[in-house]
């Protein structure tokens, strides 16, 4: 029948998504596909069932049912103006660690080995929050205090992904300082100091970080509009750098075609005010 259709499919897509959160991103992927392709049943079974499009959705937010359990607040912290309720005390250990090694960094110099040295641990450090948030996850299912859960997980990768922004940013300001020292970009002595290719790749790390923090839950219009708006000017600089990469190969007309995009389109970015810190 339609109706046992309906939640059966639900049921499918609760999963799937409970899935995608907790796995690797590989795996995640999949899991991302497989909701995809349930949601043209799911409007079949609804347009038979006289239901609108996005009515009884409930479920996509993953509200969790009410659990015996009294929940383990950490007031002082909240994701995207919601209070985090952590309800294994382990995870609020590490990620107490994590919160607090972020403050903790200080990279005093423009050398790009350091800031990889200072960041890398503090990246490990939230891999293996996140692997344990991802066990724990998986351990309660995708009916066991599945809200709670949601938002720590996406406060913990957020502050994650958002640290790995601050690293790339400092990675590409610096190339743009070694950049800024140059005459000549094409000779073999330039590139030495500073190669084109590697402010691309920090641009496209920068371009997917961001894109990541788009993805995240809770995610509201004016946060999304900020976040396009950095994307915008990721592909800016993205857009800078692959000119001065044709520039050291001798594509001349190339170049020039890239530089002329970019000034017609320099001052269309607007990033508007600052969004508030994970």
């Amino acid at each position: 029948s339609w109706p046992e259709a309906l939640t059966k499919l639900k049921r499918c897509r609760q999963v799937y998504n409970h899935l995608a959160l907790v796995s690797e991103p590989a795996e995640s992927a999949i899991c991302k596909a497989r909701v995809q392709e349930l949601a043209p049943m799911l409007r079949e079974c609804k347009y038979n069932l006289g239901m609108g499009h996005d009515e009884d959705d409930d479920d996509d937010q993953a509200v969790a049912k009410p659990s015996s359990k009294p929940k383990k607040d950490l007031s002082e912290l909240s994701y995207r103006g919601n209070g985090l309720a952590i309800p294994s005390d382990k995870i609020k250990g590490k990620l107490m660690k994590c919160i607090q090694l972020t403050r903790d960094i200080k990279v005093e110099t423009n050398e790009s080995s350091a800031v990889i040295e200072q960041y890398g641990a503090l990246s490990a450090e939230f891999g293996d929050t996140l692997k344990d948030i991802h066990a724990d996850m998986l351990a309660a299912g995708a009916d066991g205090q599945t809200s709670e859960w949601r938002m720590l997980e996406a406060f913990a990768r957020e502050l994650s992904v958002s640290m790995n922004v601050e690293r790339n940013l400092m990675l590409l300001w610096n190339h743009f300082v070694k950049l800024d020292a140059l005459e000549e970009v094409a000779s073999s002595e330039a590139r030495k100091t500073c190669r084109p290719e590697e402010g691309l790749r920090f641009c496209d790390l920068l371009k997917e970080d961001i894109g990541n923090l788009q993805e995240l839950p809770e995610t509201s219009d004016s946060i999304a509009t900020a976040l396009s708006a950095y994307i915008a000017v990721v592909v800016n600089c993205r857009c800078l750098f692959l000119a001065l990469c044709h520039t050291s190969l001798g594509k001349l007309l190339e170049a020039a075609a890239l530089m002329d995009m970019l000034h017609a389109r320099i001052n269309d970015t607007d990033a508007g005010a600052a969004l508030p810190d994970p």
